[in-house]
């Protein structure tokens, strides 16, 4: 028998972008928007750099992750990995079809159904008013009009929403967690993989995640179907691929939020390697002012936001640099976060580098204060604390 469980997994789309103030050592008002570049048909960074004087620049991050159908029962378990591009999965275009079989053939005597014809329920168990039988009829027309090429054995699909006893059942799920021995947030669907050795269990359930975009659910019930024809992640055709491409259906972007993170708890990296070893220790406590009085909660601000100092940047939410190379006095900022709509405009932001260029360390703690306000959802000015908005001294022993 080989009826393993078999995931699909998503990876998420990563845009980076930069904001930068100029023109002096004061940062300058901006609009709050975003500019982004979206990555393609790769995970790879991309950046967007803004560098006007006049207005510090937002960010833009895309990144990509969700994952795929989890598993029934099964033995074993492997990973097909969607990656974000620009328009979604390439695939093979379904010839017309309706999702009725016509006609009657003999049985594949491979087919652990011994019937030709399946019956294909379709099950929403989540809280959405959507119409996933559109998208199930879609993905059923595909195998019917192509399903000989492929597989493990030959059958055709009679789809049937509301069968009470059908051989295979498609269901929309708010979450795969786990599909036989793989687990976790990446998971988009799930389902067992048949051939001529399996005994097939009535039904056979194909789980897959709600809330992405038509194409990529599309592709994600027309991978599993191939599962269930005992389809491997090295097989035609292409959608069995194990690296695609996914997209979520659309979501607020960052810069439209409240808040524009997951998390409260952050990890601090404070680069002072550029900074004299006279002046070392003042800058330090500048940057932890900034960061204290955040954790204060300041009206307009969450209350439970916190930073924790770390000794690697890699380990760092948020990584504060000092960077002295002669230019002009100026701080900019640079943002990452994740795009799983893929309209190129971050959804959440995941990280950020505030940069402290050429500026007196008695500065330190205004610039760093201006550019967390920012970044923790200020979108002007006026909405950041008084201490750290533009007409304010930059030099003010605020923290007493």
């Amino acid at each position: 028998m080989n009826r393993l469980g078999v995931p699909l997994l998503v990876v998420l789309v990563v845009l980076a972008g930069c904001g930068g103030a100029g023109g002096g050592a004061l940062p300058e008002g901006d609009d709050g928007a975003d500019d982004a570049t979206t990555a393609q048909a790769t995970s790879a960074d991309v950046t967007t750099d803004r560098r006007a004087t006049a207005e510090p620049a937002a960010e833009s991050t895309v990144e990509t992750a969700t994952g795929g159908p989890g598993a029934d029962s099964g033995t074993d378990a492997s990973s097909t990995e969607m990656t974000a591009g620009t328009s979604g999965p390439t695939s093979e275009t379904a010839s017309a079809g309706t999702g009725t079989p016509a006609g009657s053939a003999s049985v594949d005597a491979d087919n652990p159904w011994g019937r030709q014809v399946l019956t294909v329920g379709v099950v929403d168990a989540t809280s959405t008013d959507r119409d996933y039988v559109a998208l199930v009829r879609t993905a059923v027309e595909f195998w019917n009009t192509n399903g000989q090429a492929y597989g493990a054995y030959d059958a055709r699909y009679q789809l049937d929403p509301d069968a009470t006893d059908p051989d295979i059942e498609v269901r929309f799920v708010d979450q795969v967690e786990s599909c036989g021995r793989d687990e976790g947030e990446n998971l988009l669907g799930c389902a067992p993989r048949l051939d001529a050795d399996s005994r097939a269990p009535q039904p056979v359930t194909l789980r897959i995640e709600a809330g992405y975009d038509d194409e990529t659910t599309v592709e994600a019930v027309k991978h599993e179907l191939g599962h269930v024809r005992g389809l491997t992640h090295d097989d035609e055709p292409v959608f069995m691929r194990a690296s695609r491409v996914a997209y979520t259906l659309p979501q607020p972007d960052a810069v439209d939020r409240d808040y524009p993170w997951k998390t409260s708890a952050f990890t601090v990296y404070v680069d002072d390697s550029n900074v004299s070893a006279a002046d070392r220790e003042t800058f330090r406590r500048q940057v932890g002012h900034a960061l204290a009085y955040y954790e204060d909660g300041p009206a307009g601000f969450p209350s439970n936001v916190s930073f924790t100092l770390v000794d690697d940047p890699e380990q760092a939410d948020v990584v504060v640099r000092y960077v002295d190379d002669g230019g002009e006095a100026a701080s900019r900022s640079s943002t990452v976060g994740t795009d799983p709509d893929g309209d190129g405009a971050i959804e959440y932001r995941t990280g950020a580098t505030i940069e402290l260029r050429n500026l007196g360390v008695d500065r330190a703690g205004y610039h760093t204060g201006y550019w967390l306000g920012r970044l923790l959802g200020a979108d002007r000015d006026s909405e950041l604390p008084e201490p750290f908005r533009t007409d304010a001294d930059p030099t003010s022993e605020w923290w007493t």
